[in-house]
């Protein structure tokens, strides 16, 4: 059942603001390292594009598929209010992904300084990447009978290969602007956190099993490895 308005507003009012702190202390090393590098990477792209009036490097595609990963991931924001940190964390990976989605796509700057013309076509991606992504994540999830938890695996999927339209641009102009290799940067270390936390939980917390999010943290992982190769030469 979809929650009303006044349900929203009645879970979001008892959401205890005051323990966030505790709740982000009470993570392990390597998911609050992954959290601030995933917040950062987009706070950093939206201060590229605000400061330089440039999307030039940008993949508009890959931009567009984060923002539909966050949609995907993050339905439970209606009704999920049991710690206000990760409330306000996705609310925080959603919104920033909306405002740099629709810059891209609103503001004349933005618009003019695209290399559409090198990026993936719209249809390109929702045939390879889209649409194998909610297969998968049809086929392997949690609870088949659920909506979210087919979204939410489908995300996972998703994100694995959300960067490919920024490799291909990139391989395409046979360069990287140096500000956007500082956002891949950041994503990258996010992923490469997070697989460390992966293993710390599966050491420390017995029945921890997530092998649907750690065979996509793998392929993402290893689909940025082209970038890291592209930041160290471009250092």
């Amino acid at each position: 059942m979809v929650p009303s308005w006044k349900d929203f507003a009645s879970g979001f009012n008892h959401m205890d603001f005051n323990s966030m702190d505790h709740d982000f202390l009470r993570l392990n090393v390597f998911r609050q390292a992954g959290d601030i590098s995933h917040i950062l990477a987009w706070v950093a792209l939206l201060a590229i594009l605000c400061c330089s009036r440039s999307a030039v490097g940008l993949s508009l595609r890959t931009l567009e598929l984060y923002l539909l990963v966050f949609a995907m991931r993050y339905q439970d924001l209606a009704w999920n209010f049991m710690s206000a940190f990760n409330w306000v964390i996705k609310a925080s990976f959603l919104t920033l992904a909306l405002v740099v989605v629709a810059a891209c796509h609103c503001v004349p700057a933005l618009r003019r300084t695209q290399n559409r013309k090198a990026d993936m076509r719209p249809l390109t991606a929702l045939l390879l990447l889209v649409l194998p992504a909610c297969v998968l994540g049809y086929m392997f999830n949690q609870d088949r009978t659920s909506p979210f938890e087919v979204a939410w695996a489908s995300s996972l999927y998703l994100e694995a290969v959300a960067a490919v339209p920024q490799l291909v641009l990139m391989v395409r102009e046979a360069s990287c602007r140096s500000a956007v290799s500082h956002y891949i940067f950041l994503l990258a270390s996010y992923r490469a956190w997070y697989i460390a936390n992966w293993v710390w939980r599966y050491i420390h917390e017995p029945g921890f099993w997530q092998p649907q999010a750690w065979a996509a943290g793998i392929v993402q992982t290893v689909l940025y490895l082209p970038f890291f190769v592209i930041y160290c030469r471009a250092k």
